[in-house]
């Protein structure tokens, strides 16, 4: 299963490997929201070259608009 991104007002763990997703903070912009992902995933060992985010399988991770608690997932 690939990754899924949330946005929540509120994180308190940013990485659930239950469910496979990464939890970022609802207010961050665009662009630090994409570096908060790439955070995360490089700290699961997933190399992140260049200034996107890029799941384990290798595809593009989609990072939702700054909107609250909206969830994309990434793969089947």
């Amino acid at each position: 299963m690939c990754v899924r991104i949330c946005r929540a007002d509120r994180v308190t763990a940013p990485w659930d490997h239950v469910t496979g997703t990464i939890t970022i903070p609802a207010e961050l912009t665009a662009d630090r929201a994409v570096t908060a992902v790439r955070a995360v995933l490089t700290a699961l060992a997933v190399q992140q070259p260049g200034g996107r985010a890029i799941c384990w399988c290798g595809a593009d991770v989609a990072v939702p608009a700054p909107t609250r608690d909206e969830v994309v997932a990434h793969g089947a």
